[in-house]
């Protein structure tokens, strides 16, 4: 049985974008195309259905699809932007303090480009991300306000998606040649092969990559955005015993057709729901571009199977207006949806144009 959709009884009111859950519980959502934040906060029961918003700080300027994480003082960071008032690929980030509602800036970077760059949040506290045209990382410390230089891959880093382990490793899938399986071992800052992929996931064309999710049982499902023998294919990753030890890949299971149409992950979102399942966002394979409209679907690792979940009545249908997505935040026991899609599979969102946003309850 799969959840529902309920539509929260306060609208936002804007065009929404990017969401992040705070560590006080307010979701922190962008006003799409601008440099605005708004928070919506639960009522007094815990509910995002009868949550209220509010209007926060401005960041210093509007930026779409860049390097975030919520860091372990509660506070925001945020680098980057494949476009912005800066320009394309800026490689400018700052702070948000939620306390004190304010945004400082941050040591630039020694690289000319950020832009939408990969990023992981490190359990010390530090913050990864990785180079758009290379496999150089370097890691920034909230606590000194500096960048170092770290090990790198061996190629481009650009639209992966970063999965920290409990073992204090990051598995990821690579979007360039050679599309194998990379892990980076934070006590030693390496990064090491592991192995070739049993199913094909990126699209080569676009260089695009369904989202990856860290299960309750320790393993990893990585969704895939290239239509493979007639599906879009997902692969379930086991991390080893030891940390510098070699993980196990097994194919997933196929996701389904709708319509006849194969449907596949392309930069999509998903959502780890308390009960085990992940709920994922999809569409029809189009080839050189994203299909429409957005559907949705719930892995259950227990049966290991793949069921299409039900459509919120917010979904748009491409072509957009102007820049139509869809988030989903993970929020106590609640997924946010507005407006179509995201091609994110990291921290940010991508292409929101809605102004009404919904929730899942999930199935049990």
């Amino acid at each position: 049985m799969t959840g529902k959709w309920q539509p929260l009884i306060n609208q936002p009111g804007f065009n929404t974008s990017t969401m992040i859950l705070l560590t006080d519980g307010r979701v922190m959502v962008q006003e799409e195309g601008t440099a605005h934040w708004h928070a919506l906060t639960p009522d007094d029961n815990g509910s995002y259905v009868n949550g209220t918003w509010s209007t926060l700080a401005d960041m210093s300027f509007w930026r779409r699809y860049y390097a975030s994480g919520v860091l372990k003082d509660g506070r925001l960071f945020l680098c980057g932007g494949e476009q912005s008032g800066t320009g394309g690929d800026s490689n400018r980030g700052e702070i948000y303090d939620p306390v004190a509602d304010t945004w400082s800036p941050i040591k630039t970077p020694p690289w000319t480009m950020v832009g939408d760059a990969a990023s992981c949040v490190l359990p010390d506290g530090r913050i990864m991300i990785g180079a758009l045209l290379s496999g150089d990382c370097i890691i920034y410390d909230p606590a000194t306000d500096s960048w170092s230089a770290t090990g790198g891959q061996p190629g481009r880093t650009n639209e992966e998606s970063w999965i920290l382990l409990p073992d204090d490793t990051i598995i990821t899938t690579q979007c360039f040649p050679q599309y194998r399986a990379q892990k980076y071992i934070i006590a030693t800052g390496v990064w090491q092969d592991e192995g070739p992929l049993p199913v094909t996931l990126v699209d080569p064309v676009m260089s695009e990559v369904g989202p990856a999710m860290l299960m309750y049982n320790g393993k990893v499902i990585c969704f895939g955005a290239a239509d493979s023998s007639g599906h879009g294919k997902t692969a379930i990753y086991t991390p080893p015993a030891t940390p510098t030890g070699t993980g196990t890949w097994a194919a997933g299971p196929d996701i389904p057709l709708v319509g006849g149409k194969v449907i596949v992950c392309n930069d999509c979102p998903a959502t780890l729901l308390p009960n085990g399942k992940v709920l994922f966002a999809a569409a029809n394979y189009v080839l050189n571009n994203w299909g429409a409209p957005v559907l949705f679907f719930e892995y259950d690792p227990t049966t290991n199977t793949i069921t299409q979940a039900p459509t919120p009545a917010n979904n748009a249908i491409f072509p957009y207006p102007t820049s139509p997505g869809v988030y989903f935040s993970r929020a106590w026991r609640t997924s946010f949806a507005s407006g179509c899609w995201s091609k994110s599979t990291r921290t940010d969102a991508r292409r929101v144009r809605c102004t009404r946003a919904m929730r899942s309850i999930h199935g049990r």
